[in-house]
C-alpha cells in the first residue's frame, strides 16, 4: 500500500480573515482557524472528489511554532470528522522536542493528533520524547 501525506508549506493570506493584511495577523494563519481548517479540508475534498486520492495524514504547517497552532489542529480535527475524513490522521509540527510536553499538557490537542512529525532525524534528542 501506498500512503499518502500533505503538508503545508504555506497558506493563501485570505485564510487570515477578509482583508486581512499580513500586519494586522503577522502572516499567521491560526489566528483565524476555522478559515485554515476549511481550506485544508477542501484540499483534502479536491484530492479526493477529483483526483480520487484519499490523503492519508496531514501535517499542520512545516517547520511552524506559530501561535494558535493547538487550537487549529484540534478544529482541524473537528472538520475532517465532520467533512467525512476520519481515517485522515494529524502529524503535529516538525519543529522541535517542545511540542511533546504540549500535546502532554493539552488533552484535547493530544487526542486530535496522531504522531509528530520529524524534520531531521536529530530533531528529538535521544530520550526527550520518553
Amino acid at each position: 500500500d501506498i500512503l499518502t501525506y500533505g503538508l503545508p508549506w504555506a497558506f493563501p493570506g485570505w485564510v487570515e480573515g477578509p482583508g486581512s493584511t499580513h500586519e494586522i495577523y503577522e502572516g499567521n494563519p491560526f489566528k483565524r482557524p476555522d478559515l485554515t481548517a476549511r481550506y485544508v479540508t477542501k484540499w483534502l475534498e479536491c484530492a479526493r472528489d477529483v483526483h480520487g486520492i484519499m490523503i492519508d495524514y496531514i501535517g499542520l504547517w512545516n517547520e511552524s511554532t506559530q501561535k494558535g497552532i493547538e487550537t487549529y489542529a484540534k478544529m482541524l480535527r473537528k472538520k475532517l470528522d465532520g467533512q467525512g475524513f476520519q481515517t485522515t490522521k494529524i502529524v503535529a509540527r516538525d519543529d522541535n522536542d517542545g511540542v511533546c510536553e504540549d500535546l502532554n499538557n493539552d488533552a484535547e490537542y493530544k487526542a486530535a493528533v496522531h504522531a509528530v512529525g520529524l524534520h531531521y532525524p536529530n530533531d528529538y534528542p535521544t530520550g526527550s520524547i520518553i
